[in-house]
């Protein structure tokens, strides 16, 4: 019997992660920090959600802004965002910059180094 709240697969995490109003804790296997997150929906548009780091003891207030999402596809820290999340210091794998704009993305999946 599995836990009913399992994410066993990506597309499992992805679907809870774009459902519209997430928060969860991911842990390095490197490191054990856990990074607690919240992410939540545009209210004008389907495609772009917000993502915001737990900073403090409070689990409702305490979170700052690092950078939004269009589509699921990447993080990106844009004008108030913050780039120096470990989302953005990534493995080079995890982590491309953008060839257009010079702007760094980092694969949503891969916001806990």
């Amino acid at each position: 019997m599995t836990h009913p709240h399992l994410i066993a697969t990506a597309a499992d995490a992805q679907q809870f992660v774009l459902g519209g109003r997430a928060r969860f804790t991911l842990v390095s296997k490197q490191t054990g920090k856990r990074y607690t997150y919240r992410v939540s929906k545009a209210k004008d548009t389907d495609d772009v959600f917000f993502a915001s780091l737990l900073v403090g003891q409070n689990n409702e207030q305490d979170y700052e802004y690092i950078g939004f999402t269009k589509n699921g596809n990447a993080l990106i820290p844009g004008k108030k965002g913050n780039p120096s999340h470990p989302a953005f210091l990534g493995r080079p794998a995890r982590c491309r910059s953008s060839s257009s704009s010079g702007t760094r993305v980092a694969v949503l999946a891969a916001v806990a180094p």
